[in-house]
């Protein structure tokens, strides 16, 4: 976990609870017991990555679209973000459900593995699990997205762009980096987010694979380069 980082936990429930109370006015929903919003079984699963971008972003002052680009590049199908994707010891799961995903993300012995990636964003049981008060939690898109926005935050405001921290949020060296932003930007691009410009063209070759990471999930890294993001 990388130094200053422990305090995340508040910062999680300041974009969860806008999330939540931006999805149940959009949907009209009432209050569920995990979440804070809408009880998971209540929506189809492609609508609970997606609905708490926005907000989140938001709140966090995150180019539009990042999240959503990343959760495609993390955890998507067919350019989707799926909230029930694993990713146990480099092998990609699409669980059918949050109870599925659940049984998934524990070993035997009922406590969650070390070595999963989960939900909408990817995240690392090793690095973050510990900052969410219950276990279940990691999986919850609420909780999943806003912690995903806060430590990209994070990320920006200790390396200084919002390119260093596409790069950090996955990758650890400088040529996996490149590669993972490249497959950022180019969703980001292909949802309407932003324009493919000259700088992308530059730092992207055109073979850049378009397609889901499902789960390298997120680590830290120490070397930092500079790309373009609008």
């Amino acid at each position: 976990m990388i130094a200053g980082w422990r305090g995340i936990s508040r910062l999680v429930a300041v974009a969860v609870a806008l999330a939540a109370g931006s999805a149940a006015a959009a949907t009209g929903a009432t209050t569920g017991p995990t979440t804070g919003a809408v009880p998971a079984t209540r929506l189809p699963s492609f609508y609970q990555c997606t609905r708490y971008f926005k907000v989140v972003e938001t709140t966090y002052g995150v180019p539009r679209g990042m999240l959503h680009a990343i959760a495609v590049v993390e955890s998507g199908r067919n350019g989707i973000p799926w909230p029930w994707t694993l990713n146990i010891e480099g092998r990609a799961v699409y669980a059918t459900s949050r109870e599925e995903a659940l049984a998934l993300m524990h070993g035997q012995d009922g406590r969650l593995r070390s070595d999963v990636a989960i939900g909408c964003m990817q995240l690392f049981s090793r690095y973050h699990a510990a900052a969410f008060p219950v276990d279940d939690y990691i999986i919850d898109p609420a909780t999943n997205v806003a912690y995903a926005g806060a430590f990209l935050r994070f990320l920006h405001d200790r390396n200084g762009s919002w390119a260093a921290a596409v790069r950090l949020y996955n990758a650890k060296n400088p040529q996996a980096q490149d590669w993972y932003l490249c497959r950022v930007l180019y969703w980001r691009a292909r949802l309407g987010y932003q324009r493919q410009t000259p700088a992308m063209d530059r730092l992207c070759s055109s073979d850049t694979p378009p397609v889901s990471s499902a789960g390298a999930g997120i680590k830290g890294a120490t070397v930092v380069a500079r790309a373009p993001v609008r």
